[in-house]
């Protein structure tokens, strides 16, 4: 259930002192199958942030409808810095493979936004 995954991804912020700012809309318009996938994600992107990103403030931004679906994750960090993909993230892009969704990460100048965004199949 990805409302049950945002609000562990709250407490493991917290614990760590990041402020996470959710701005979620159509949890519930996300198949089962899909939604397990989009969890995962969310998950493994909440590890990086909390284990790498040096961030004091996350901001995730859900929307689904009936034809597609977004994924939004922005942390305030120290950004990618070059970093190639890690262990987390090549997992986080097999995920997105497997949901048919397009993968973007980006690193303005401050943090780091990472994009996922599919149609329903």
């Amino acid at each position: 259930n990805l409302g049950e995954e945002l609000q562990r991804a709250r407490r493991r912020l917290a614990e760590a002192g990041i402020h996470l700012r959710i701005d979620a809309d159509g949890l519930g318009g996300v198949a089962p199958p899909q939604a397990e996938h989009i969890a995962w994600i969310l998950r493994e992107a909440t590890a990086n942030v909390v284990r790498h990103a040096d961030a004091t403030s996350v901001t995730v931004r859900f929307r689904a409808n009936a034809a597609a679906w977004r994924l939004e994750i922005i942390d305030d960090g120290i950004g990618l810095r070059g970093a190639p993909f890690g262990v987390g993230l090549t997992a986080v892009e097999r995920h997105a493979e497997a949901l048919g969704a397009t993968l973007s990460l980006d690193s303005p100048s401050r943090g780091a936004r990472l994009v996922i965004e599919a149609t329903h199949h």
